[in-house]
């Protein structure tokens, strides 16, 4: 069967109204391309949308996969983007997502959130984390750049690589990402202590605390020294990583 020439909707939220969508994206602004996929939003109704539309094999299909993806974050009761619908088009496969509210993470200084709103946040997200890996979920792309802050709620998205994981070192991974990207925005450190204290307390898991640490900090460590952007503003020194290892490790309760 040769692809469709137009989009052809293959999974849609009955409760949600898509915008209008063909083939040339008529309507929408492309505002990011790369090769696997582009970016593109429009404004209908009063709301926002946004459109990822991949290019791929046909047995690949992204979009399918983080529709899934929403929905198994939603039923888990973590706050995840809105998702309309999914497709195919001649070349691959789209997404349309409800534009979600809120700011990146990241952002946190430009909107003036002091230390005790981003301890209050932080302890938020470690319970939505301890959840979706508690059921047996790794989100693969977990940083401050995919956590939206609306008020004092948060939102986990770019879900479209949460996987299964069977060994624990995916875990390390997801927190490892979200401790490097969270120190390189100048997170306090005592934000991310008290983030890691509270997913000890959330998780199901009983985890040995201070061989967690090290391996959250040794795992950091490699992404920076793997991450080639590198200008000193971007990137951990090797010093401050091993000073937060040691006093992780010293901050760390003995009892869950």
């Amino acid at each position: 069967m040769l692809p469709p020439s137009e989009p052809v909707w293959c999974e849609r939220d009955p409760a949600r109204s898509a915008p209008p969508l063909d083939a040339e994206l008529t309507g929408w602004e492309v505002w990011k391309r790369r090769r696997s996929h582009w970016n593109a939003r429009r404004a209908q109704g009063g709301i926002s949308y946004f459109l990822k539309w991949f290019f791929h094999w046909p047995w690949s299909n992204p979009a399918s996969t983080e529709w899934r993806n929403a929905h198994r974050l939603e039923a888990l009761g973590v706050p995840t983007v809105t998702a309309v619908g999914w497709g195919r088009h001649a070349r691959g496969g789209f997404i349309v997502l409800e534009g979600s509210p809120g700011f990146p993470a990241n952002a946190w200084r430009r909107h003036g959130l002091d230390g005790e709103r981003l301890g209050r946040l932080a302890r938020e997200l470690a319970g939505h984390v301890a959840t979706l890996h508690d059921a047996g979920l790794c989100h693969r792309d977990l940083n401050v750049y995919h956590v939206l802050i609306d008020a004092d709620r948060l939102r986990l998205i770019d879900v479209g690589r949460v996987t299964r994981f069977v060994r624990s070192r995916w875990i390390v991974k997801d927190l490892a990402s979200l401790f490097l990207s969270a120190r390189t925005e100048g997170v306090p450190f005592s934000v991310c202590r008290a983030f890691l204290r509270a997913y000890l307390r959330a998780s199901r898991r009983r985890w040995p605390r201070r061989g967690l640490v090290r391996a959250i900090c040794t795992k950091a460590e490699r992404y920076r020294r793997h991450n080639v952007k590198g200008t000193p503003s971007q990137v951990l020194d090797t010093q401050k990583t091993e000073e937060d290892h040691s006093a992780m490790g010293i901050a760390l309760p003995e009892d869950h």
